[in-house]
Order: C-alpha cells, then sequence, then structure tokens
C-alpha cells in the first residue's frame, strides 16, 4: 500500500515536471496554455457566482483572454491563482479509475497543477487582477491558499 501511495506521488510529481518539457511543444504547449486560461477566466466566473453574480461575457483566446462579470472585488480577482481547478477535477476523476488510466489520470493532474504553478509564476507581476488588488496582501493570500491547497493534493494522492 505504501509503495502505491509513493508511486501515485512520483506519477503526479513527474506530470507537473512534464508540463516544463511539453509547454515548449508547439500544438501541446499551444493546447496547455488555452486550457490554463479557460481554467483561469472559469474560475474568475465561478467566484463571481459564489458571490452572487453572473457571468457577463467570456472570451478565451490562444494568447489571452478575459470574463465580464456582475460581481467583481478581490476574491473574484485573486480566485484563480489560489484553484487549481483543473488538476483537482483531474484527480477527483482518477479516483473512479483503475490502473493504468489512473496512472494516466493522476500524471494529467500533474501536468495541469505543473501549468497552473508555472503559468501564474510567469504572468502575475503583469496580470492586471494583482495589480488592481493590494499586492502584498493578495501575494500572501494567494501563497497561503496554495499551500492548503497542496495539504489537500498530498491527502488526495495518499489514498
Amino acid at each position: 500500500m505504501e509503495a502505491a501511495i509513493q508511486s501515485t506521488k512520483l506519477v503526479f510529481m513527474c506530470g507537473a515536471l512534464s508540463f516544463l518539457v511539453l509547454r515548449r511543444l508547439p500544438v501541446i504547449g499551444g493546447l496547455l496554455r488555452f486550457f490554463w486560461i479557460l481554467e483561469h477566466e472559469l474560475l474568475h466566473g465561478l467566484a463571481a457566482i459564489l458571490r452572487g453574480g453572473q457571468i457577463v461575457k467570456m472570451e478565451i483566446g490562444l494568447r489571452d483572454g478575459s470574463a465580464s462579470t456582475t460581481k467583481g472585488g478581490f476574491i473574484v480577482r485573486v480566485f484563480p491563482y489560489c484553484v487549481p481547478l483543473f488538476c483537482l477535477i483531474t484527480v477527483g476523476i482518477s479516483y473512479a479509475l483503475r490502473v493504468p488510466f489512473k496512472n494516466i489520470s493522476i500524471g494529467l493532474a500533474g501536468v495541469f497543477y505543473g501549468s497552473f504553478v508555472i503559468q501564474h509564476l510567469r504572468s502575475m507581476h503583469v496580470q492586471p487582477d494583482i495589480r488592481r488588488s493590494c499586492r502584498p496582501i493578495a501575494y500572501l493570500i494567494i501563497v497561503t491558499v496554495n499551500g492548503a491547497v497542496l495539504m489537500i493534493l498530498h491527502i488526495l494522492l495518499s489514498h
């Protein structure tokens, strides 16, 4: 059992690290960037909905995206930097799968997590979401919530 848990975590980490190579491949890198932009804008919309608002318009492109909502504010701006949505969904799906499909799902979750971390680290300093927020507080919240997400992922990958 312990070896299977370690193997699952290793597959996840290999997936996360493989993003560094995959993002350099023209078609795959573009597709991963598209998914990251989609995830980011969906999370703006989800945060607005959780605050009682609605999504008015959403545009997703290969280079950038935007989400217009009826509710804004700090939480709506910072939420996409805190939740690796596609990673968490893919880990959840892996619970319904058997080996080898479970390992493929966990590896893909790692790729999504690698994308989430690297893309945000590369772009956070120029993102209007962060520039319009109090940067020190935004960064503190983002780091704290991401630490909690890592603990949740550790627990999920241990079962």
